[in-house]
């Protein structure tokens, strides 16, 4: 994948800036981030860049990496700045796919916080995973304390069952990403075929 040219983007984001400030208490030294044992491994600070993948939009900065196929998260910026009303996007170079998966912030991590965010849609949102309320039985105990720290300091609660529609939804805010090259643009300005919209969001099962 061929680098984009560096970009940075003003952050005004509260909720960021705490994420940040917990990952490096967790830490205890700058430059490592403790949250990539949960796929979450923040990067960033007063500005967020964008000169990574040209699968990555061009008008968002990326936060954190999940440790894994240089698949990352990003914050769409909102008149060229980073702010609290930013939705946040999965960026999967590997597989040519940008999922909007939250609102915002808060509304991300909530997504996450009983699966961690490595495979955050390994099959697709699913309730039994996403917002059960339980924690996957692949996570070991180490990365069930850190999302127990993550929920506690930002008071989390579980998506509500049947998500898969606002997952659904969300991906509506595709249409506000913009790409440097216009091979890219073609390939994402459009609306997601119904075998990519079932793969983030399987239809709900049948009552039997």
């Amino acid at each position: 994948m061929a680098e984009l040219n560096q970009k940075s983007f003003l952050v005004k984001h509260e909720p960021l800036e705490r994420l940040f400030a917990l990952d490096f208490r967790l830490s205890g030294r700058p430059n490592y981030s403790e949250l990539t044992s949960i796929g979450l491994g923040t990067v960033g600070g007063p500005t967020l860049l964008n000169n990574f993948y040209r699968d990555t939009p061009a008008n968002a900065g990326v936060f954190a990496w999940t440790g894994g196929d240089q698949e990352h998260f990003c914050l769409l910026a909102i008149e060229g700045i980073i702010c609290e009303d930013s939705p946040v996007i999965y960026t999967r170079p590997m597989a040519y796919e940008n999922v909007i998966v939250g609102s915002d912030l808060i509304d991300f991590l909530r997504l996450g916080m009983h699966t961690g965010f490595t495979e955050l849609l390994k099959d697709g949102y699913q309730d039994e995973r996403h917002a059960s309320g339980r924690y996957g039985a692949d996570l070991s105990e180490e990365q069930r304390n850190l999302l127990e720290i993550l929920a506690k300091e930002f008071s989390l609660t579980p998506w509500k069952p049947d998500g898969g529609k606002r997952m659904r939804a969300l991906q509506k805010i595709r249409r506000q990403f913009t790409w440097e090259d216009h091979d890219a643009r073609e390939m994402y300005d459009r609306e997601l075929s119904d075998e990519e919209m079932n793969w983030i969001a399987p239809p709900a099962r049948s009552a039997t």
